[in-house]
């Protein structure tokens, strides 16, 4: 191929231009699904959701093939909610995070019934339980955690340290889950985190799982036991010059051994000893300079008869108790 036509065939692109005139943007749908198929495969070990960034590209068109794939969508405003409904997303399919929702806005995510609707601070907490209240309609949240897990990046695409204004911080995740818990409009769905974007080094994805499902546990002692679903999220970076951009494999290598039962774990190339509160079901992959394909969603968890009884580190095999929150 020539320069500047990025892979495409020539000829292809000369006949759009010609259909439609120019400046246009032409999109590989082939490419997409290559992309998500291969983060579909590296995850097959564990039940998950890819969900589509749709920040990252909000074309229905783009979204169109995504929803034909299975996936489903993350949000952050509700132009984005209004464009994957649009293109066929199911609302239960749908998560919605990002700081400073405005009322209207929570006000329709209620009304769609999107599938998580994860809360940012006890601040947003207060302002969808208003919301949910004049609409006497029941809502399914998540919180989104601040792990305080540091990331190798550019100081503003960090979002998943103690001093980003992003989630909930990891020592007040059980009284804001409380909160929620008391609320008889509300179900306590999932736990997320974001650590930023253009992420190489998977390390920190594994640190920050084996601290939200720290969390479940803590949960679960408070007796809150219906977290199902946890939201790994943060932008895998990608080559823009000499970078090492991590893959598909190498981030489920990273995330899904904490989260499988012991005896599927000695199958994996990363070994861990971590607390088994949940199967995990879900990862993100998104955020400026990522190429937006961002996972999410869905965990199963066992009853609370079928949890471990000991927890362990992940460095070393000793006993380690959980958050004393």
């Amino acid at each position: 191929m020539g320069a500047g036509v990025l892979g495409f065939d020539p000829a292809l692109l000369r006949s759009i231009a010609e259909r439609v005139g120019t400046p246009t943007y032409v999109y590989s749908g082939n490419l997409i699904r290559a992309q998500y198929h291969a983060l579909q495969d590296a995850l097959k070990d564990v039940p998950h959701r890819i969900c589509y960034s749709v920040k990252a590209n909000g074309n229905i068109g783009v979204l169109k093939v995504l929803k034909a794939l299975g996936a489903g969508a993350d949000i952050v405003s509700v132009g984005e909610l209004r464009r994957a409904l649009a293109a066929g997303f199911e609302a239960s399919s749908i998560v919605f995070s990002g700081v400073g929702k405005t009322a209207p806005e929570l006000e329709e995510a209620i009304r769609a019934g999107v599938g998580f609707l994860n809360i940012e601070s006890s601040a947003e907490l207060d302002a969808v339980i208003a919301v949910a209240r004049r609409l006497k309609k029941r809502a399914s949240l998540g919180i989104r955690v601040n792990p305080d897990v540091a990331t190798e990046t550019h100081p503003y695409t960090k979002t998943g340290e103690k001093t980003a204004k992003f989630g909930v911080p990891y020592d007040e995740v059980v009284s804001v889950a409380r909160r929620v818990a008391a609320e008889p409009l509300f179900t306590l769905r999932g736990l997320a985190m974001h650590l930023g974007s253009q992420i190489t080094d998977v390390e920190p994805y594994h640190r920050g799982t084996v601290k939200l499902l720290e969390l479940v546990t803590a949960l679960r002692a408070s007796g809150i036991g219906t977290v199902e679903a946890l939201d790994v999220g943060g932008g895998l970076g990608v080559r823009y010059h000499n970078e090492k951009a991590p893959s598909p494999r190498d981030f489920a290598d990273a995330v899904a051994p904490p989260t499988l039962p012991r005896r599927e774990r000695r199958r994996t190339r990363h070994q861990s000893a971590v607390p088994q509160a949940c199967r995990w079901q879900g990862f993100r992959r998104s955020g400026r300079g990522d190429d937006g394909l961002r996972a999410a969603q869905p965990l199963q968890c066992p009853s609370r008869d079928r949890l471990p009884q000991g927890r362990q580190s992940s460095r070393g095999g000793g006993q380690r108790r959980g958050p004393d929150l």
